[in-house]
């Protein structure tokens, strides 16, 4: 499942009180949440952001493209692709995932 596999998003501006139940209750109608994080400070009061993680990134496109922007108590919300600290241009997990089935196939890639 490669291409449509794990895919997390950013969630800015959640309202304070909000708890993972509460990311569950607006992004499990997009598809299957393998889990809901609310990031909280020191002190255990929410930061104001958390991730949703999808076993689809089908389902990620769909919460996407509805939540972003989704008005909620006087607030909206910010969704995002979350991606890795390598993968800040177009395509570098694509990228990043060839070259890792090419290095375990001796003889595919050559030197550059």
């Amino acid at each position: 499942n490669e291409a449509g596999g794990e895919t997390s998003l950013f969630v800015f501006h959640l309202p304070g009180h909000w708890s993972e139940a509460d990311l569950e209750t607006h992004f499990k109608p997009f598809g299957t949440l393998l889990r809901t994080t609310v990031q909280r400070g020191s002190n255990g009061l929410s930061r104001g952001f958390g991730f949703v993680a999808y076993a689809r990134s089908e389902e990620a496109s769909m919460a996407l493209s509805s939540m972003n922007g989704f008005q909620v108590e006087g607030k909206k919300l910010k969704v995002s692709l979350k991606t890795g600290a390598s993968a800040n241009t177009p395509g570098a997990a694509a990228k990043e995932q060839a070259k890792m089935i090419a290095t375990k196939m001796p003889g595919i890639m050559e030197a550059s």
